[in-house]
């Protein structure tokens, strides 16, 4: 019978007298109670069960007590429950949807579990960074890593499990995780757990011409030293030299880094080898100016693992009259053999250069200077000249004899009657000079017994014009 209240009307009646009597009865029937939910658990994955009641429709369930909100067993109320640390209380009640029959909802039914914090950090995050900081679980949940990964589990039933969380370490260019501390566990307080960043592993290989000499040991994010040269075992001299520094390449003359210098980064890639090549250094001189008049001393750079060279030049010291154009390691007055005019880089492996130096000489010859030709002539700092003098022109009857400075007509001074080099200090002008001989015949006149005996003479002629009689 539906719960309620009924009213019954009861009449007696007399059989001898046919009279009446009434009786009236009031009768009450209750709603029923619904019966609250048993055994309410919650796993460490924030699902929440519990045994059905008998007489309930459905279910409510609250984290506070007051806030409701339908459920059926095996609700996921991991969000809600984990929306604050510390003690937690999980209410769960049944209802009836027949509540003109059914006190509803029943009593609570609860169960009391502990949320705590897991703080992930990264040991720098100038070396690395982790994807999450904070994760909030029920006491219980269980946490692994591997690799660079973090990996929050709970238990949802049985002994079946879910990924609650996933946190990954992302090392900065230059660094690698080397491991998670503690790397596993039950969370049963409020857990740290640190991603430990270091910096990559390289190695230094230390060169003196195509012998390794050495090697260090270097890691990213901190100085050391780099090896000085008198700490290697053996080819830590080079006969001639001192020690300069390191270079990066074969060719390097540049020293990158000095001896013992505290580097750091020479790389950033784990497991690389890094090379660094000798360089030594010499002084070495230049003259220039005439007669050696400017002596300058320059250090230059010795590379022996690549044969490399390297002096920077002085511009040479200007001679009135002369164009610097470069060095030669030698005396000799020619074409230059290195650099240039001005200051400079020297590629090679001498100890003395001498500064060389060009001007234009002209030659006449023929007729009344009929043909000039220019030629460049050479001045070596250490006094040395040069110009190679053209053939001189012909001149029908003469014979070139060779080369004077002055208009003069007399015997050459430089040169002969061929092309040749002219080494003395002459110049810049030059005028060829001829010669032919002359015979003189006399015819006695008249004179009927013989004559008088010839006579022969030199004439010279400069290509001036001067011309001896």
């Amino acid at each position: 019978t539906p719960a309620g209240t009924y009213t019954y009307v009861i009449t007696a009646k007399d059989s001898n007298s046919d009279a009446e009597k009434d009786a009236t009865y009031t009768i009450i029937i209750g709603k029923q109670t619904v019966n609250p939910p048993t055994n309410v658990a919650v796993s460490t994955a924030g699902i929440v069960t519990w045994t059905a009641s008998s007489n309930a429709t459905g279910y409510q369930i609250s984290i506070d007590g007051t806030s409701w909100s339908s459920a059926a067993s095996g609700v996921n109320y991991l969000n809600t429950i984990t929306g604050s640390t510390g003690s937690r209380t999980v209410y769960v009640r049944a209802v009836n949807s027949d509540t003109a029959n059914y006190a509803t909802p029943s009593a609570n039914a609860t169960k009391e579990v502990t949320v705590y914090t897991l703080t992930i950090n990264s040991s720098s995050t100038a070396m690395g960074t982790v994807s999450d900081t904070s994760y909030k679980v029920i006491s219980g949940a269980k946490y692994a890593t591997s690799g660079n990964t973090l990996t929050v589990t709970g238990v949802t039933t049985g002994t079946t499990t879910t990924t609650l969380k996933t946190v990954t370490a992302t090392a900065n260019s230059g660094y690698k995780l080397s491991g998670w501390s503690p790397a596993s566990g039950t969370v049963t307080a409020n857990t740290t757990i640190t991603a430990t960043f270091v910096g990559n592993s390289y190695t230094v290989e230390y060169y003196n011409g195509a012998t390794k000499i050495g090697t260090s040991s270097h890691v990213v994010g901190t100085a050391k030293n780099l090896t000085k040269m008198e700490d290697f075992a053996s080819n830590n001299t080079q006969t001639g030299y001192t020690f300069a520094g390191w270079g990066t390449s074969t060719t390097a003359t540049t020293v990158t880094h000095t001896d013992g210098k505290s580097v750091t980064n020479l790389s950033t890639t784990d497991g690389a080898t890094v090379k660094l090549y000798a360089i030594w250094q010499r002084q070495v001189t230049f003259y220039s100016g005439t007669s050696k008049a400017q002596t300058d001393t320059k250090t230059q750079y010795y590379n022996p693992s690549g044969s490399k060279y390297l002096v920077a030049a002085p511009a040479p010291k200007t001679i009135s009259g002369w164009t610097a154009i470069g060095w030669r390691k030698d005396t000799t007055a020619d074409n230059k053999q290195y650099g240039t005019g001005a200051a400079g880089n020297i590629e090679v492996g001498e100890t003395t250069f001498y500064a060389v130096y060009s001007r234009s000489a002209t030659f006449y010859s023929g007729i009344a200077k009929a043909q000039t030709d220019t030629v460049t002539q050479y001045y070596n700092t250490n006094g040395a000249y040069s110009v190679a003098a053209p053939a001189p022109k012909a001149i029908s009857g003469w014979t070139a004899t060779g080369w004077r400075t002055d208009t003069t007509a007399d015997d050459k001074q430089y040169g002969s009657a061929a092309a040749g080099a002219i080494t003395a200090a002459a110049g810049p002008t030059f005028y060829a000079v001829y010669n032919r001989t002359l015979t003189m015949a006399y015819n006695g006149n008249g004179a009927t017994g013989g004559s008088t005996a010839s006579h022969t003479a030199t004439q010279k002629y400069n290509s001036n014009g001067a011309i001896t009689s």
